[in-house]
């Protein structure tokens, strides 16, 4: 493993140290996932909620996380923001990581009922790193999927219903509809994640939130 990726790994498991969580199972799949993905997209249309006050705790919780990460990362890698995507892939990414320490993140679709447009900057950087930097995951549907079975490797169990929406649920919308919601909101779907967790894993969820 290259240096710059070590020391990376060394910093997460300072901030976030690993929890088990399992591997794709048989269901896992670009058809299957898809069709999971326009019922994710159903529920979250049909509600109209901007802030799940039963769930607003893991928003709290998962954002925790991602600043301590961000404040492991920074003596390793310049961390910038910009209005684009700078990447046209995970390798990309991970090559200005490991060539250049340096990480642009997107500040774009970053209006958030709970934090801050730098504070949702900050949980990107954490996803980047875990998703698409040590593991480069594509830039897909299935790609971000993966992308968070790595973060929930590395998140408080009582976190996992805002992993699930940041990420799962942005995706789906994405590499369904076609384009990221301009306003995010923060609702847990608790019974989507379990019905994710039953049909796509390899096996149980230890420690479910």
């Amino acid at each position: 493993m290259h240096e710059v990726l070590a020391e990376i790994e060394q910093a997460v498991a300072r901030a976030c140290p690993p929890r088990p969580y399992p591997e794709p199972g048989p269901g896992f799949g670009d058809a299957s996932l898809t069709a999971f993905s326009w019922e994710l997209v159903a529920a979250h249309a049909a509600d109209e909620r901007m802030v799940d006050p039963e769930h607003r705790g893991a928003w709290a919780l998962l954002l925790r996380e991602a600043q301590r990460l961000v404040a492991e990362l920074r003596p390793l890698i310049a961390v910038s923001f910009a209005p684009r995507e700078a990447y046209g892939g995970p390798e990309d990414m991970r090559e200005d990581v490991v060539r250049n320490r340096r990480l642009e993140v997107s500040t774009l679709h970053c209006v958030h009922p709970l934090w801050t447009p730098a504070e949702n900057c900050e949980f990107r950087v954490a996803h980047d790193i875990l998703g698409h930097v040590l593991q480069t995951h594509p830039f897909s549907l299935a790609g971000e999927y993966l992308a968070f079975h790595e973060h929930m490797r590395h998140t408080d169990p009582a976190a996992r219903q805002a992993v699930f929406t940041e990420v799962c649920m942005y995706a789906s919308i994405r590499y369904t509809v076609g384009a990221y919601p301009e306003v995010q909101r923060a609702i847990g779907f608790p019974r989507h994640l379990a019905v994710y967790e039953r049909d796509f894993l390899a096996g149980p969820v230890v420690g479910r939130g």
